[in-house]
């Protein structure tokens, strides 16, 4: 099953430039992070919450290279969301309008027994106490009971955009996708790919001064180990300095700095570690003494 992602592209009248990708199915966002190590970073409000930043919901928010890798391997769909929904008729909106004053009815229903219930419960001499129904001792019964939960006021009916009847992407597009997918750079997406071969979880590393975050196992269960910064064909030599800072900063944040590139001969990736220990400081020194660092380690 493939899940379907909306793009986020540059603005323009040109091809798109993709810079991220948006998963609205809850659905998907498990099945990707379970069966393909694909983690993002929700970026919705919640309804119930809606005036705070501390909790968010969906829709998740995928990296470039990450859109790009799900499309490789077929994995997922690129929607052009400007052009996949279409204007609701008037049926469109009759039955959602439908739908929400079912859920409405359904909601008053619950809440109207959820009154009955309390006042059965206020009438017999019952008490709460504890989040338990305490029996009245008087009565001559001692026991324990469940509370009645009072039901949640539906402000929005749970669905997902992908199931409006006016939604009608075109998944036939490939001539959008891989448009989308030349717009990210090809050393990034190569990097990318050889980290999360190799069985790491990945996200952004934008926090830490890097290109991507290296997870061991699911970033719930653990704290990543190594910042990664990708150098691109045109990106400035990497000389002492730069590894020693990598190395500072790693060793701070209790991580390992690494630097990857793609070989410009063999088109292999190949990486360098950065930590702030004595012997790669005289190492790094002596490199920058002598010039840009050798990539070809």
């Amino acid at each position: 099953m493939q899940a379907l992602v909306s793009a986020i592209s540059e603005p323009g009248d040109g091809p798109p430039a993709l810079c991220g990708g948006l998963l609205w199915d809850a659905g998907d966002v498990a099945r990707l992070r379970q069966d393909m190590r694909i983690v993002g970073g929700l970026a919705g409000a919640l309804v119930q919450l809606p005036s705070q930043n501390a909790l968010r919901g969906l829709p998740m928010h995928l990296m470039p290279e990450q859109v790009a890798l799900l499309l490789d391997l077929g994995a997922a769909v690129l929607v052009n969301d400007g052009a996949a929904h279409a204007v609701p008729t008037e049926d469109d909106l009759h039955r959602q309008r439908s739908g929400h004053d079912a859920a409405m009815a359904t909601y008053l229903a619950h809440r109207a027994e959820y009154a009955r219930q309390m006042r059965i419960l206020k009438t017999s001499g019952a008490g709460v106490k504890g989040g338990s129904i305490q029996q009245d001792p008087a009565a001559g019964q001692m026991g324990q009971a469940s509370v009645p939960v009072a039901p949640q006021l539906p402000v929005a009916v749970p669905s997902s955009s992908s199931r409006l009847s006016w939604f009608r992407p075109d998944l036939s597009a490939a001539a959008f996708s891989a448009l989308a997918i030349e717009s990210v750079p090809n050393h990034r997406r190569r990097v990318f790919r050889h980290l999360w071969e190799r069985g790491w979880f990945i996200t952004s590393g934008s926090k830490f001064g890097g290109d991507f975050l290296l997870y061991p196992k699911d970033p719930l269960l653990c704290h990543s180990t190594h910042v990664v910064l990708v150098l691109g064909p045109t990106s400035i030599e990497v000389t002492g300095q730069d590894v020693i800072r990598a190395g500072r900063l790693a060793t701070f944040c209790r991580k390992q700095f690494m630097f990857c590139w793609c070989d410009p001969s063999g088109g292999e990736v190949r990486t360098i570690g950065a930590r702030a220990d004595h012997q790669l400081a005289l190492e790094a020194a002596a490199a920058y003494r002598a010039g840009p660092l050798d990539r070809s380690r």
